[in-house]
Parts: C-alpha cells; sequence; structure tokens
C-alpha cells in the first residue's frame, strides 16, 4: 500500500514522533511517502519516509518531513500529484482548518485521513492536540523563569510582565498559562474599559503585597500603547517578553504528547486496514475516534 503523508502545520517534537512510530509500526508491505511542495520546481515532491538502517549498528532513521502550507493555487497540482503517485491514502497533519481543505480537495481522489496537530489546541470537537501540551509546557517554563528571578529581586514598586504569546486570537494557549501562573489576560486594548479592568486588577495585587504580575495577550496587543493607557500614577516596571512559535514547538515532546502520538499511530494504522473512506481523528476523553466530517 502507498500512504502519502504531509504535514500543513508546524514540525513539532510530537509530529517528528508520530512519524518515527508510523514508520515502526506499519506493515513491511506499506510504502510511506512524503509529500511536499517545491516552490522552485512549481510542483509536488514525493520521497520516502520508510525507516532506514544507518552506519550505526541498530539503529534507525528517517527523512524529515518539511511543513507544506497549502495553497489555493497549487490545489490542481496537488490533485494530479497524487492521482500520478496512486496513493491508496493520504494522511494529512495539522490544524484542523488546514487539514479539511485537502480533505475536501482530494476525498474523491483518495482515502484522506485528518490527523489534528497544533500549538494552540484550535481542533473541532477534538480536547487537546498533538503539540499542545508541549507548547503549554514550554510558555510555563519560560515564565517560571522569569517568576524566579523577579522573586529573589524586590523593588519599592510593582513589576508587570506582559507575555505575549503566539496567534492572532484569544486561544487556549494563552487561557491556560495565564491560569497555571495565576496571571491576567489582556483580552484587548482598544476598550478602555478593559484596560481598566487590568488596571483595577493590578493594583489590587499591588495591594496585597505582591511584587510582580504577568498579562498574558497575544500578538495583536501592542504593549507600549498597553502601557501608555494604562497610565500608572505611581512608578511600575513594565516589560514585554515575546514568546514565539518557535519557542514551543520543543525539540523534545512532553509525556503527554508522547502518548498521544503513539494513540494516534495506533488509530491511523487501524483506519489503514479498514479504509472505509476519509476521516477525520478527534480526541474525546483521552479516547481517539475516527470521524465522518461533512462540510
Amino acid at each position: 500500500m502507498k500512504i502519502g503523508v504531509m504535514n500543513v502545520g508546524m514540525n513539532t517534537g510530537g509530529v517528528k514522533d508520530f512519524l518515527f512510530y508510523l514508520g515502526e509500526k506499519v506493515g513491511e508491505n506499506a510504502n510511506l511517502v512524503g509529500v511536499e511542495y517545491d516552490s522552485t520546481a512549481w510542483n509536488y515532491t514525493f520521497k520516502s519516509l520508510n525507516l532506514v538502517q544507518t552506519v550505526i549498528k541498530n539503529k534507525v532513521s528517517q527523512h524529515e518531513l518539511k511543513c507544506t502550507s497549502f495553497m489555493k493555487e497549487t490545489a490542481q497540482l496537488l490533485q494530479n500529484g497524487v492521482t500520478s503517485e496512486k496513493l491508496e491514502a493520504l494522511l494529512v497533519i495539522g490544524p484542523i482548518k488546514e487539514t479539511l481543505l485537502i480533505y475536501e480537495l482530494l476525498k474523491d481522489k483518495t482515502n484522506v485521513l485528518c490527523i489534528p496537530s497544533s500549538i494552540y489546541n484550535d481542533a473541532l470537537d477534538s480536547d487537546s492536540t498533538l503539540g499542545y501540551d508541549t507548547a503549554l509546557n514550554s510558555v510555563i517554563n519560560g515564565v517560571l523563569q522569569i517568576k524566579d528571578t523577579a522573586s529573589s529581586l524586590v523593588l519599592d514598586h510593582i513589576r508587570v510582565f506582559g507575555i505575549q504569546i503566539p496567534g492572532n486570537t484569544t486561544n487556549s494557549l494563552l487561557l491556560d498559562s495565564a491560569v497555571a501562573v495565576n496571571g491576567i489576560v489582556v483580552l484587548n486594548n482598544e476598550s478602555q474599559e478593559e484596560v481598566d479592568k487590568v488596571k483595577l486588577e493590578i493594583e489590587e495585587r499591588a495591594a496585597n503585597g505582591e511584587t510582580y504580575v504577568f498579562l498574558f495577550m497575544n500578538k495583536q496587543i501592542d504593549g507600549s500603547l498597553l502601557k501608555r493607557k494604562l497610565a500608572f500614577s505611581d512608578e511600575i516596571d513594565f516589560k514585554i517578553i515575546e514568546i514565539d512559535e518557535a519557542q514551543c514547538v520543543g525539540p523534545y515532546p512532553t509525556a503527554a504528547d508522547r502518548v498521544l502520538a503513539i494513540k494516534l499511530v495506533e488509530k491511523t494504522l487501524h483506519w489503514l486496514e479498514e479504509l472505509e473512506g476519509s476521516r477525520v481523528l478527534v480526541i474525546q476523553n483521552r479516547e481517539i475516534l475516527a470521524k465522518q466530517f461533512i462540510l
């Protein structure tokens, strides 16, 4: 069986684990093929993802699968490539919105399986996504390091750390990170009412003896503008700390993401055995379900 694999999201540690576990568990008669877009050749390319023996005894390796964001202008090229390669199945890994575009494009050409992977935990009907737990832990660990430094330095005024989380919306990564370190979520800085609520909470914490506070915001919020709008009469130390996507992807996935990667592989192998049509994997109550999706 010729099985295509396409990653339309980020190359997280969890995705790498998923691909390696899949390479280990897939049958000998299966041929894993990575699907990538070559911008120089203006076409899709196909390369083996089967595990290969290295010069080091008893060690195996796997070619890295590059991220390939779906582009509408290359849709026909993708259709042609999948048809010419005679892929019996295509595994599409990444954010649900992007995987569903390929699901809709190719569901009549081959069997498509969408596998939820995102640092934002934004998959439809899923409790989590592959890579989210690693991203959340990366953010929290970074903030806790700042907290350790802030705790050791006592000033006569409160210190405010604005933590900018990846993404342009109020996502799960932002909200859960804030909960984990008792931070304050800034939903927007356009509404003065919202800014005043944030300012009041900072002042209440300062009155309770807290010497620092964390504000959590997305990339859309202008930290400098927020500082001006807060307009504190007393002196404060205000710093913006940006956390980018690269800091959230690994390289080493958490235990939870490793377990999730294995469960996703197990469900993928079961789907490959049955091949009863295109499906979307969802994670509910620690179980992996394969659901038919109707757009």
